[in-house]
């Protein structure tokens, strides 16, 4: 069971109009106003105009696709799919035009509206759309905020849209530099529940074949997992891919379950992410991105009492 998050138009019509399609029993993803556009057809893969919408295929019946910024800024609608890929007439819009052809059938009984910075919302599910879609790695989470949304529980430490998230990654990149961030987020992997131990290959010196922390998960009843952590303590944007690459070795090195880059950077380049896509897609392996304010959010969600602590 995979979460799609998808990104919408800036146009509040076009919003509302995707929402009336969910709550009809359709989600619907854009850039689809031609017939040459039906991915349906095995002649149109992998052309220029269809190349970056190839994922739709890989949406199975029973994942769940969150629609980010609908039915306006800063609301989602999160709806469970019923259907594989399909492509029909798409929706009319005022001036005449169409798109939204890309389809999927939704359970309308199981349509869920929150918001996006709503306390419900678990820290670790990410509804910060870099792009126009990605995918929500913590499948778990994110059932946790959707009970959290029916129920009135509130989950979030710190709400999202205080600035301070921003300024606290700042100071964190100032005081924890190098290794001595590697080993800082090493301690607050240490708070986080189902962590058995954390291995730190890059502080014994020499070469960590692409792992800064090694974290095993799975005392009972949970499952053994072990993920592999690179770790990049940058400023502004991040567009050098070499954790990337990193991350990669380290996956295959110790045979890991999954992977993730944390970064302070504050923006990511476009040929990170779709260089992560890329590495999944190869390895078979889900690679997380935690990034900018993710980075405070994560701390302060596990380990508040460590950002109160001076640096080593």
């Amino acid at each position: 069971m995979a979460v799609w998050a998808f990104l919408p138009p800036e146009d509040q019509v076009e919003r509302r109009l995707i929402s009336d399609s969910l709550k009809a029993g359709k989600s619907r993803f854009g850039w689809s106003t031609e017939d040459a556009n039906d991915l349906t057809r095995p002649e149109n893969h992998w052309t220029d105009a269809n190349k970056e919408q190839m994922f739709l295929l890989r949406v199975e019946e029973g994942d769940w696709i969150v629609h980010v910024n609908v039915p306006e800024h800063n609301q989602c609608m999160a709806a469970r799919v019923t259907s594989t890929y399909g492509f029909d007439g798409g929706i009319r819009f005022p001036d005449g035009r169409t798109d939204f052809r890309h389809c999927f059938e939704v359970d309308t009984t199981e349509l869920v509206e929150f918001g996006r910075r709503d306390p419900a919302v678990v820290p670790s599910v990410n509804l910060d759309p870099r792009r126009r879609f990605h995918r929500v790695k913590a499948t778990y989470e994110f059932h946790r905020t959707l009970d959290n949304v029916k129920t009135g529980k509130t989950a979030n430490l710190w709400p999202e849209t205080d600035p301070t998230l921003d300024e606290l990654t700042k100071l964190i990149h100032k005081y924890h530099r190098s290794k001595k961030l590697e080993a800082f987020l090493a301690d607050v992997f240490r708070r986080v529940p189902g962590v058995e131990d954390v291995e730190e290959p890059g502080q014994r010196g020499g070469a960590d074949y692409g792992t800064d922390l090694i974290v095993h998960y799975g005392p009972p009843p949970l499952p053994n997992v072990t993920l592999v952590v690179q770790v990049k303590s940058y400023e502004g944007l991040h567009k050098d891919t070499r954790a990337v690459e990193e991350i990669k070795t380290g996956i295959k090195r110790h045979d890991a379950d999954a992977g993730m880059i944390v970064t302070t950077a504050e923006q990511i380049d476009k040929n990170v992410l779709e260089a992560i896509e890329a590495a999944e897609e190869s390895l078979g392996v889900p690679i997380e991105l935690l990034a900018s304010r993710d980075v405070s959010r994560f701390i302060v969600r596990y380990a508040p009492d460590l950002l109160f602590q001076p640096p080593s």
